[in-house]
């Protein structure tokens, strides 16, 4: 029985990694698509959702409708230029800047671009039907957002309180994401819990994804953290209750989800060469595969491969007097060369056995003036504060969204708002 309950658990974080690429890694390699002609029709109903994956996102202020395809695998010069010659038909693809678009894909390893749906400014939805015979057409129905709520209790790791709540990986990943500056979640205590309020987007009544989360509380090393989504003038960003921006100069850590299996030692008996000395990082169980990301903007500083720490990638963090070396690696993501600036959260490469290990595993390293210190208790540094001119503003939203999660109860889930995004 405890056999089968480890390769459980052991397939359950492959599958978040898998999930963790998908949220979080921007270049998606979807199929290509087919020839195609475009027609001008309504039959949005027609779109059967049940067997199919599907993504949320938002256009950022770089993007265009040319990126956007490109970001979604539809590399055709030809057919992108005659998806945008036709949309202009539709809708001004000057003006997408900021909006949610919704991708569903096909469930298999393909991950095939069937539909994306996109909302114009007159709340109008544009679906581009890009199967067999595409088709660009507008809908006025069918797609809403709903506020809802939810809360749990830490009894192993969070993606059990997130199953036992019944609401899918979708909070999981979007609360890392949040605190990924300030929690260690891999050092999650039983008791822990978090509340949570949230948008829901849903396609024909079926809840589809989760857009955003408004407001939550993460409570744990008898701490609540706080976390409140504010929006003005194309700032959007989460916030403390005091105003400071959660994000920080560092992740807590470079990888998602998982345990740490060996500590930060100056003198660790090694399993393998069987006597004494430093072990200078953190060792992170996961499998092979588990994708792994720099914790810091920086540049790539060197990439090598020796028998005792394998494959390598070591990051200079800017003018911070830090650096970070990621060992053991399986694989290195093809973006990653040396010299090459590097963003934080992006991918570096995938957990690998290479080197001196006795299992699949990523030891994670940091240097201060290219000393070794503890990666666990770097002090990193807040990101800017909000303006005193939206300070009001906040305060105020703030207080509406303590009002809400201070009356989720624990494991409750109910629908507070409903209205159409």
């Amino acid at each position: 029985m405890n056999l089968i309950k480890k390769n459980v658990a052991e397939i359950y974080l492959i599958f978040l990694s898998i999930v963790s690429i998908l949220f979080i890694v921007n270049y998606k390699p979807f199929g290509n698509i087919s020839e195609h002609h475009i027609t001008k029709v309504n039959p949005y109903n027609n779109i059967g959702i049940d067997n199919l994956e599907v993504f949320i996102d938002t256009i950022k202020e770089e993007e265009t409708l040319y990126s956007i395809l490109i970001k979604w695998g539809i590399s055709d010069n030809n057919k992108i230029n005659l998806i945008i010659s036709k949309s202009k038909e539709i809708f001004d693809i000057e003006k997408i800047k900021g909006e949610t678009y919704l991708v569903l894909c096909e469930p298999d390893s393909s991950k095939k671009v069937m539909y994306m749906i996109y909302e114009t400014k007159n709340s109008d939805y544009v679906i581009f039907d890009l199967k067999d015979t595409i088709s660009i057409y507008t809908s006025k129905y069918n797609i809403k957002s709903s506020i809802k709520t939810c809360s749990g209790i830490i009894t192993s790791s969070l993606w059990d309180a997130i199953e036992n709540s019944n609401i899918g990986i979708d909070i999981a990943m979007h609360l890392y994401k949040i605190y990924a500056w300030n929690i260690d979640f891999y050092e999650l205590q039983k008791g822990d819990w978090y509340k949570v309020l949230y948008e829901e987007i849903s396609i024909n009544d079926k809840p589809v994804a989760v857009k955003k989360i408004l407001a939550s509380i993460f409570y744990t090393n008898n701490e609540e953290n706080k976390a409140f989504y504010f929006e003005k003038d194309n700032l959007n960003k989460y916030y403390d209750e005091d105003g400071k921006s959660l994000k920080k100069t560092f992740l807590k850590a470079p990888i998602q989800f998982q345990r740490i299996s060996s500590s930060f030692n100056y003198n660790r008996y090694h399993p393998i060469l069987k006597y004494y000395r430093p072990h200078l990082g953190i060792d992170y169980s996961a499998p092979i595969g588990t994708p792994v990301f720099s914790v810091g903007d920086g540049i790539i500083e060197k990439i090598n491969s020796d028998n005792q720490a394998g494959l390598m990638v070591k990051i200079i963090h800017n003018n911070t007097g830090y650096s970070t070396a990621y060992l053991h690696l399986g694989k290195i993501d093809k973006k990653i060369k040396t010299g090459e600036k590097v963003k934080q959260g992006q991918l570096i490469g995938y957990v690998g056995n290479s080197g001196l290990s006795t299992g699949p595993h990523l030891e994670f390293r940091f240097y201060k003036d290219n000393k070794p210190i503890n990666p666990l208790y770097i002090q990193s540094q807040s990101a800017k504060s909000i303006d005193s001119v939206y300070l009001f503003d906040f305060i105020k939203l703030k207080n509406e969204m303590m009002h809400h999660l201070t009356a989720i109860e624990l494991k409750e889930k109910k629908t507070y708002i409903n209205k159409y995004f």
